[in-house]
């Protein structure tokens, strides 16, 4: 999960969000071959860039019940009361994280 929040990120810093939101803002776009150009780079970042987030916010949304499933299943042998990260819970948490990356 953590590798599908890096590269959203990666796409979001890639785009220009200022160009885009000024292209967005065009009430009557020009017309014309360049414009057609700039039209279609325009409309691609926006997908990339939404697809990105929506991606990112599911793998967070994700690791944050994974989170919560370990914290209310926390039976560590140390004791430890659930908010904090012994050991234990630390390894509990790894064999869950490969479980659900080799589900997904």
């Amino acid at each position: 999960m953590q590798d599908i929040v890096a590269a959203a990120d990666a796409v979001v810093a890639a785009v220009n969000e200022q160009d885009l939101a000024q292209w967005k803002a065009l009430k009557n776009p020009p017309e014309g071959d360049e414009h057609q150009e700039k039209k279609k780079e325009m409309e691609a970042a926006e997908a990339a860039l939404i697809d990105a987030l929506h991606r990112k916010a599911n793998a967070l949304l994700e690791l944050e019940q994974v989170r919560q499933s370990i914290a209310a299943a926390h039976t560590c042998p140390c004791m430890a009361p659930a908010a904090y990260h012994c050991v234990h819970s630390i390894a509990q948490l790894c064999k869950l994280y490969v479980v659900a990356a080799c589900t997904v």
